[in-house]
């Protein structure tokens, strides 16, 4: 996820606006990984995020097997590695954020798409908080401004 934002020289050193960035990013991306990507395994989450529909015989078996019809889970096993592996990753000089996670068997092209989705809504959620955050916490970063002692 990408972050623009413009900032006043006069209300904020440059050095201190990225790691102020730095910090609501990372804080964004773990939020991301503990809240958001957990609502891609709860039900209804193939209808919100638009998942390819699964095969009938596939879902009872899932059903018989393991007695649930969560989207994305089978065994539980993507959930758990998503939930505890994955690693929020700042991109640049904090202009964005990245999550990513190392499994131990491989998933095809689709299946990480649909891991990855974000829903505009859920986007423009996180803008609105970044702005709130940025301007909470501006004053612990602001400029500090000295007077010259006079000889």
């Amino acid at each position: 996820m990408k972050w623009g934002y413009e900032f006043n020289d006069d209300l904020i050193l440059p050095r201190a606006h990225q790691t102020l960035k730095r910090k609501l990013l990372k804080e964004q991306g773990d939020l991301h990984k503990n809240v958001t990507l957990m609502k891609h395994f709860m039900l209804g989450a193939d209808r919100r995020y638009g998942y390819k529909k699964r095969t009938a015989g596939y879902m009872k078996k899932k059903a018989a097997k393991y007695h649930h019809q969560k989207p994305l889970v089978y065994s539980g096993v993507l959930q758990s590695v998503v939930r505890l592996i994955g690693v929020v990753s700042i991109v640049g000089k904090a202009d964005g954020w990245r999550y990513r996670v190392k499994s131990y068997f491989p998933m095809t092209d689709e299946r990480k798409h649909e891991i990855e989705v974000l829903l505009p809504e859920e986007i423009e959620r996180y803008n609105r908080w970044l702005g709130r955050q940025y301007v909470a916490r501006l004053p612990q970063y602001c400029r500090k401004r000295r007077k010259r002692s006079s000889p």
